[in-house]
């Protein structure tokens, strides 16, 4: 995650919430927020979901997402592609919790349910007020 990586990093950790897009089985677009834990340096984002949640059905049958990021007053705009699964991974979720997750996780860090998105990035781009174009930021061939 090299060149952009930074640049992304950065624009990512000001905004926080992203729409994240999925598929449903009728091929519709949905979108939700989520709120980002971490961009980590293998391009991977990571959020807290929970098992039972609609978008996890969704990702079975088809992992292709989309992430918006968007800041109207910074006039930054992102938009990631990549490949989303829930993992467990019990370090991260005692690393990125915190009281404010309550709110949408009631059960707290150790509820069975919770579990880890891990959406790994395959491209990434922002919107560039000089050109008014979108500019490349990260592009990752290969990924599953």
């Amino acid at each position: 995650m090299e060149n952009g990586g930074e640049k992304l990093r950065d624009d990512i950790a000001a905004i926080e919430v992203a729409m994240l897009i999925t598929i449903d089985d009728n091929h519709n677009l949905r979108s939700r927020p989520v709120h980002t834990l971490q961009l980590d340096g293998a391009g991977v984002l990571w959020f807290f979901t929970t098992r039972n949640s609609p978008k996890l059905d969704e990702l079975e049958e088809n992992n292709h997402v989309n992430l918006c990021y968007a800041d109207a007053n910074s006039h930054t705009y992102i938009s990631i592609t990549g490949c989303a699964v829930c993992v467990d991974d019990e370090e991260r979720k005692e690393k990125f919790w915190s009281p404010m997750h309550e709110a949408w996780f009631p059960q707290g860090k150790n509820d069975p349910n919770l579990c880890m998105l891990k959406v790994r990035i395959r491209h990434a781009e922002c919107w560039d007020s000089e050109t008014s174009s979108m500019k490349e930021l990260i592009r990752v061939e290969n990924v599953i």
